[in-house]
């Protein structure tokens, strides 16, 4: 975009592919003086803005959701929605979102792989307690998933041999899905004392399910029960 000149240029359509920025960039650069680019954020992630800084221009990711929307306009090709972002970020209608550094999306990568291993183990313990409820069995006391929940879940026996088979393997998954959670959380624990934004995950873990250091469940072998508590919960 060139802010010395007033008329608005239609931008040329580019390929999506992060390598296009260094491939278009020379000729753009020939024909202004000063580049600024944008692009709406999503799911490829920050790399594109990475490479644009890498190459000495100005770049912004905009937010999806504050972008100003005329009534009615419901028809959407890339062409269109370039114009549309040229326009608006010339006229500094958009708003920017924050671009975190390589190692905080790496971190943040990490935080979502542990929240994603954790719902995989809630869903596991919930295959579980309906696979016994479909059979008519239940616990009496409210504390579950320890103790002496765990002894009476390892007690369980069936008469055929598929249901023994389908109960144990429910059992492991949620073994597994256990170590995974207790495995990531580990990870974290390494990484966060390097981290820049140590000080703040220190006060977010209680809101945010962040590890602390708590005692390690007891996870002993696949056949037997064990404690599946998992810090946050």
């Amino acid at each position: 975009m060139n802010h010395t000149s007033p008329p608005f240029r239609k931008p040329s359509c580019l390929e999506e592919a992060p390598h296009d920025s260094s491939d278009h960039e020379p000729a753009l650069a020939d024909r202004y003086e000063v580049l600024h680019f944008c692009y709406e954020a999503g799911p490829t992630g920050y790399g594109l803005y990475r490479q644009i800084l890498a190459l000495g221009d100005n770049c912004t990711v905009v937010a999806p959701s504050m972008i100003p929307r005329k009534p009615g306009e419901r028809v959407k090709t890339n062409r269109r929605d370039a114009q549309s972002l040229a326009r608006m970020h010339r006229a500094g209608e958009l708003t920017a979102v924050w671009v975190p550094d390589a190692t905080h999306e790496a971190v943040r990568d990490l935080v979502r792989a542990r929240s994603a291993a954790v719902e995989d183990y809630r869903r596991k313990r919930q295959q579980v307690s309906s696979f016994l409820l479909r059979h008519g069995r239940s616990f009496a006391r409210s504390t579950t998933w320890k103790g002496q929940h765990l002894r009476w879940l390892n007690a369980q026996n069936f008469t055929h041999p598929a249901q023994r088979l389908a109960y144990q393997e429910s059992l492991n998954a949620a073994f597994t899905a256990a170590e995974r959670v207790i495995h990531l959380e580990a990870m974290l624990e390494e990484i966060i004392p390097a981290w820049t934004w140590r000080q703040l995950s220190r006060h977010s873990r209680r809101c945010v399910a962040l590890p602390s250091r708590q005692p390690q469940p007891w996870l002993p072998r696949r056949e037997t029960c064990a404690a599946l508590t998992i810090p946050g919960n």
